[in-house]
């Protein structure tokens, strides 16, 4: 049964670190990794040393999970970069046809895009009264575009 439970908990902060990683050095990750660490090592039932084996064991696939969740936000992310003028030109066409844009970005009909495990496009679409923005960010740069602009990349 406490076997069991560990698996558990292992298996939900693997969930939780692919989940949350964006950057591997954000706040909730570094503080989370003794945590990580401590809880596996306190709830293993065995003796120290498959204590330490059990805690160094989690930690790297906490890591590796961690790794995933980054690498996912980053596909994510350039994918926005290479096809976010796509997106512009759907919403040009959606316009010249309904002479409006939409109120949400999947009234396109367009694929979703942008979108890394776990967690929705990370393109932000916003229907301003005579246009829209666009915009996404790696936590670092941000790109903003609307009807008239391109992307623009902002620090």
């Amino acid at each position: 049964m406490k076997w069991t439970r560990l698996f558990i908990v292992a298996l939900l902060l693997c969930l939780f670190a692919t989940w949350r990683a964006a950057n591997i050095l954000d706040t909730a990750f570094l503080v989370s990794l003794p945590v990580v660490v401590v809880l596996i090592s306190y709830l293993t039932p065995a003796n120290n040393w498959v204590k330490a084996l059990t805690g160094t064991s989690m930690l790297l696939a906490y890591l590796a999970c961690s790794q995933i969740g980054v690498s996912s936000y980053h596909d994510a992310y350039n994918e926005c970069i290479q096809k976010g003028e796509v997106v512009r030109k759907q919403l040009s066409e959606f316009y010249q046809i309904n002479q409006q844009y939409p109120e949400q970005l999947s009234q396109t009909q367009s694929p979703q895009l942008c979108k890394p495990i776990f967690h929705g496009s990370i393109l932000n679409y916003h229907k301003t009264a005579n246009g829209y923005w666009l915009s996404f960010d790696d936590g670092f740069v941000e790109h903003r575009a609307s009807e008239s602009t391109e992307f623009i990349a902002h620090k």
